[in-house]
Protein backbone atom coordinates (compact mmCIF):
# COMPACT_ATOMS: atom_id res chain seq x y z
CA UNK A 1 0.00 0.00 0.00
CA UNK A 2 3.01 2.37 1.17
CA UNK A 3 4.64 1.62 -2.37
CA UNK A 4 1.13 1.69 -4.34
CA UNK A 5 0.76 5.86 -2.71
CA UNK A 6 4.20 6.41 -3.77
CA UNK A 7 3.71 5.72 -7.16
CA UNK A 8 -0.34 6.76 -7.19
CA UNK A 9 -0.59 9.10 -4.35
CA UNK A 10 -4.32 9.39 -4.86
CA UNK A 11 -5.36 5.70 -5.34
CA UNK A 12 -8.76 5.27 -2.95
CA UNK A 13 -7.96 1.44 -1.81
CA UNK A 14 -4.22 2.56 -1.48
CA UNK A 15 -4.95 5.21 1.01
CA UNK A 16 -7.91 3.18 3.08
CA UNK A 17 -5.38 0.07 3.89
CA UNK A 18 -3.05 2.62 4.74
CA UNK A 19 -5.41 4.12 6.75
CA UNK A 20 -6.56 0.95 8.60
CA UNK A 21 -2.87 -0.20 9.19
CA UNK A 22 -2.76 2.99 11.12
CA UNK A 23 -5.42 1.95 13.45
CA UNK A 24 -3.91 -1.20 13.72
CA UNK A 25 -0.65 0.32 15.33
CA UNK A 26 -2.68 2.76 16.98
CA UNK A 27 -1.94 6.18 15.50
CA UNK A 28 -5.46 7.54 15.84
CA UNK A 29 -4.76 10.60 14.88
CA UNK A 30 -2.74 9.65 11.41
CA UNK A 31 -5.82 7.55 10.56
CA UNK A 32 -8.52 9.41 11.28
CA UNK A 33 -7.15 12.51 9.17
CA UNK A 34 -6.36 10.38 6.08
CA UNK A 35 -9.60 8.61 6.47
CA UNK A 36 -11.61 12.33 6.63
CA UNK A 37 -9.73 13.44 3.59
CA UNK A 38 -10.64 9.87 1.62
CA UNK A 39 -14.37 10.81 2.88
CA UNK A 40 -13.55 14.59 0.97
CA UNK A 41 -13.13 11.97 -2.42
CA UNK A 42 -15.42 9.42 -1.24
CA UNK A 43 -18.83 10.56 0.80
CA UNK A 44 -20.85 7.17 -0.12
CA UNK A 45 -18.20 4.94 0.36
CA UNK A 46 -19.33 2.41 3.10
CA UNK A 47 -15.39 1.40 3.84
CA UNK A 48 -14.85 4.65 4.55
CA UNK A 49 -17.75 5.30 6.69
CA UNK A 50 -16.87 1.96 8.64
CA UNK A 51 -13.00 2.93 9.27
CA UNK A 52 -14.48 6.04 10.88
CA UNK A 53 -16.35 3.83 12.84
CA UNK A 54 -13.21 1.79 14.15
CA UNK A 55 -11.11 4.84 14.76
CA UNK A 56 -13.88 6.21 17.22
CA UNK A 57 -14.76 2.73 18.92
CA UNK A 58 -10.56 2.77 19.51
CA UNK A 59 -11.09 6.40 20.50
CA UNK A 60 -13.53 5.12 23.29
CA UNK A 61 -16.34 6.86 21.43
CA UNK A 62 -19.29 4.77 21.00
CA UNK A 63 -21.74 7.29 20.26
CA UNK A 64 -19.78 8.94 17.11
CA UNK A 65 -18.91 5.13 16.38
CA UNK A 66 -22.30 4.00 16.44
CA UNK A 67 -22.87 6.59 14.00
CA UNK A 68 -20.33 6.99 11.30
CA UNK A 69 -20.84 2.77 11.57
CA UNK A 70 -25.18 2.77 11.31
CA UNK A 71 -24.62 5.67 7.93
CA UNK A 72 -22.15 2.87 6.82
CA UNK A 73 -24.73 0.42 6.89
CA UNK A 74 -27.42 2.14 5.20
CA UNK A 75 -25.11 2.29 1.96
CA UNK A 76 -24.61 -1.07 2.56
CA UNK A 77 -28.47 -2.11 2.60
CA UNK A 78 -28.77 -0.34 -0.98
CA UNK A 79 -26.56 -3.25 -2.36
CA UNK A 80 -26.71 -7.18 -1.80
CA UNK A 81 -23.88 -8.32 0.04
CA UNK A 82 -25.32 -9.92 3.23
CA UNK A 83 -22.13 -10.78 4.72
CA UNK A 84 -20.66 -7.51 5.09
CA UNK A 85 -24.40 -6.04 6.16
CA UNK A 86 -24.95 -8.69 9.07
CA UNK A 87 -21.01 -7.16 10.03
CA UNK A 88 -22.00 -3.76 10.38
CA UNK A 89 -25.30 -4.82 11.97
CA UNK A 90 -23.97 -6.51 14.67
CA UNK A 91 -20.74 -4.19 15.32
CA UNK A 92 -23.43 -1.23 15.47
CA UNK A 93 -25.31 -3.07 18.37
CA UNK A 94 -22.55 -4.56 20.27
CA UNK A 95 -21.65 -0.58 20.61
CA UNK A 96 -25.08 0.44 21.38
CA UNK A 97 -25.04 -1.47 24.02
CA UNK A 98 -22.39 0.52 25.15
CA UNK A 99 -24.88 3.46 25.83
CA UNK A 100 -27.07 4.52 27.59
CA UNK A 101 -29.59 5.61 25.03
CA UNK A 102 -29.16 3.87 22.11
CA UNK A 103 -30.35 5.51 19.13
CA UNK A 104 -31.50 2.15 16.93
CA UNK A 105 -31.53 -0.83 18.81
CA UNK A 106 -34.54 -2.31 18.09
CA UNK A 107 -34.38 -1.06 14.27
CA UNK A 108 -31.12 -2.41 13.82
CA UNK A 109 -31.97 -5.77 15.78
CA UNK A 110 -34.82 -6.05 13.74
CA UNK A 111 -32.90 -5.60 10.68
CA UNK A 112 -30.36 -8.62 11.74
CA UNK A 113 -33.28 -10.62 12.30
CA UNK A 114 -34.84 -10.51 8.97
CA UNK A 115 -31.30 -11.07 7.40
CA UNK A 116 -29.84 -14.00 9.58
CA UNK A 117 -33.33 -15.29 11.75
CA UNK A 118 -31.89 -18.28 13.13
CA UNK A 119 -28.68 -16.77 14.67
CA UNK A 120 -29.68 -13.36 15.87
CA UNK A 121 -31.07 -13.54 19.27
CA UNK A 122 -28.37 -15.71 20.57
CA UNK A 123 -25.57 -13.55 19.36
CA UNK A 124 -27.20 -10.45 20.57
CA UNK A 125 -28.01 -12.36 23.88
CA UNK A 126 -24.09 -13.56 24.20
CA UNK A 127 -23.35 -10.26 23.33
CA UNK A 128 -25.00 -8.98 26.02
CA UNK A 129 -23.41 -11.21 28.46
CA UNK A 130 -20.21 -9.94 27.53
CA UNK A 131 -20.51 -6.49 26.86
CA UNK A 132 -23.01 -5.12 29.35
CA UNK A 133 -21.15 -4.96 32.94
CA UNK A 134 -24.24 -4.94 34.94
CA UNK A 135 -26.22 -8.57 34.23
CA UNK A 136 -30.14 -6.97 35.46
CA UNK A 137 -29.44 -4.41 32.64
CA UNK A 138 -28.08 -6.78 30.33
CA UNK A 139 -31.31 -8.90 30.58
CA UNK A 140 -33.63 -5.68 30.34
CA UNK A 141 -31.98 -4.69 27.46
CA UNK A 142 -31.97 -8.34 25.82
CA UNK A 143 -35.81 -8.28 26.59
CA UNK A 144 -36.05 -5.15 24.61
CA UNK A 145 -34.87 -7.04 20.81
CA UNK A 146 -37.85 -8.39 18.79
CA UNK A 147 -39.07 -11.45 19.42
CA UNK A 148 -37.05 -12.10 22.62
CA UNK A 149 -40.20 -13.46 23.73
CA UNK A 150 -40.19 -15.90 21.32
CA UNK A 151 -36.74 -17.10 21.58
CA UNK A 152 -35.83 -20.10 23.56
CA UNK A 153 -31.98 -18.62 23.59
CA UNK A 154 -32.98 -15.16 24.65
CA UNK A 155 -34.84 -16.15 27.49
CA UNK A 156 -32.53 -18.75 28.86
CA UNK A 157 -29.40 -15.94 29.01
CA UNK A 158 -31.98 -13.66 29.84
CA UNK A 159 -32.84 -15.77 32.89
CA UNK A 160 -29.11 -16.58 33.62
CA UNK A 161 -28.36 -12.87 33.58
CA UNK A 162 -30.93 -12.46 35.92
CA UNK A 163 -29.96 -15.00 38.57
CA UNK A 164 -26.36 -13.66 38.16
CA UNK A 165 -27.78 -9.93 39.27
CA UNK A 166 -29.63 -11.46 41.92
CA UNK A 167 -33.25 -11.52 41.03
CA UNK A 168 -33.83 -15.14 41.10
CA UNK A 169 -37.80 -14.94 41.08
CA UNK A 170 -37.36 -12.95 37.58
CA UNK A 171 -35.05 -15.31 36.52
CA UNK A 172 -37.09 -18.57 37.16
CA UNK A 173 -40.18 -16.48 35.41
CA UNK A 174 -37.39 -16.28 32.17
CA UNK A 175 -36.06 -19.81 32.11
CA UNK A 176 -39.71 -20.92 33.01
CA UNK A 177 -40.76 -19.76 29.50
CA UNK A 178 -37.67 -20.85 28.19
CA UNK A 179 -38.56 -24.61 28.81
CA UNK A 180 -42.07 -23.80 27.23
CA UNK A 181 -40.35 -22.64 24.14
CA UNK A 182 -37.83 -25.84 24.60
CA UNK A 183 -39.18 -28.34 27.02
CA UNK A 184 -35.71 -30.21 26.57
CA UNK A 185 -33.32 -27.93 27.90
CA UNK A 186 -31.02 -29.41 30.38
CA UNK A 187 -29.23 -25.94 30.80
CA UNK A 188 -32.52 -24.26 31.28
CA UNK A 189 -33.52 -26.86 33.33
CA UNK A 190 -31.00 -26.82 36.01
CA UNK A 191 -30.96 -23.14 35.82
CA UNK A 192 -34.34 -23.04 36.92
CA UNK A 193 -33.47 -24.98 40.00
CA UNK A 194 -31.00 -23.47 40.96
CA UNK A 195 -33.39 -19.98 40.52
CA UNK A 196 -35.95 -22.21 42.71
CA UNK A 197 -33.22 -22.77 45.63
CA UNK A 198 -31.96 -19.62 45.66
CA UNK A 199 -35.46 -17.71 45.96
CA UNK A 200 -36.88 -20.19 48.73
CA UNK A 201 -33.50 -19.61 50.72
CA UNK A 202 -33.79 -15.95 50.34
CA UNK A 203 -37.20 -16.24 52.12
CA UNK A 204 -36.30 -18.39 54.84
CA UNK A 205 -38.56 -20.41 56.73
CA UNK A 206 -41.05 -18.07 57.10
CA UNK A 207 -43.67 -19.01 54.20
CA UNK A 208 -43.27 -22.34 55.71
CA UNK A 209 -44.13 -21.46 59.22
CA UNK A 210 -47.13 -19.46 58.18
CA UNK A 211 -48.33 -22.64 56.72
CA UNK A 212 -48.05 -24.62 59.32
CA UNK A 213 -49.95 -22.77 61.73
CA UNK A 214 -53.35 -23.06 60.49
CA UNK A 215 -52.29 -26.99 60.03
CA UNK A 216 -51.55 -27.06 63.69
CA UNK A 217 -54.46 -25.34 64.89
CA UNK A 218 -56.88 -27.86 63.58
CA UNK A 219 -55.47 -30.65 64.69
CA UNK A 220 -56.46 -31.28 68.24
CA UNK A 221 -53.18 -32.82 69.55
CA UNK A 222 -50.95 -30.47 68.03
CA UNK A 223 -53.04 -27.31 68.46
CA UNK A 224 -50.98 -26.87 71.41
CA UNK A 225 -48.15 -26.50 69.54
CA UNK A 226 -49.34 -23.02 66.90
CA UNK A 227 -48.67 -20.47 69.62
CA UNK A 228 -44.83 -21.26 69.98
CA UNK A 229 -44.73 -21.71 66.01
CA UNK A 230 -45.76 -18.03 65.81
CA UNK A 231 -43.51 -16.51 67.95
CA UNK A 232 -40.87 -18.10 66.24
CA UNK A 233 -41.93 -17.24 62.73
CA UNK A 234 -41.62 -13.60 64.52
CA UNK A 235 -38.52 -13.67 66.20
CA UNK A 236 -35.76 -16.28 64.09
CA UNK A 237 -34.90 -16.06 60.72
CA UNK A 238 -34.19 -19.92 60.28
CA UNK A 239 -36.33 -22.97 60.80
CA UNK A 240 -36.31 -24.30 64.57
CA UNK A 241 -39.44 -26.88 63.88
CA UNK A 242 -37.76 -29.28 65.49
CA UNK A 243 -37.45 -27.80 68.56
CA UNK A 244 -40.98 -26.83 68.84
CA UNK A 245 -42.07 -30.65 68.07
CA UNK A 246 -39.05 -32.03 69.68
Amino acid sequence: AVRLLQQEPGHQEARLVTARCMLGVRDLEGARRMTLELLQDAPNDPGVHRLLGEISAAARDPEAAVSHLRHALQLELKGDNVHRQVALLRRSLSLQLQLDHPPALGQDAQTLLELRPASALGWAASTLAQNVEDPLEAAAKLQEFPAADESAAAQLVRGLLLLDGGDPVAAASALEQALRLEPDNPRARRALEQAHRTAGQRKGPFPFLASLIPLLESHPALKVHAPEVIRLREVFDRPLLVCVMG
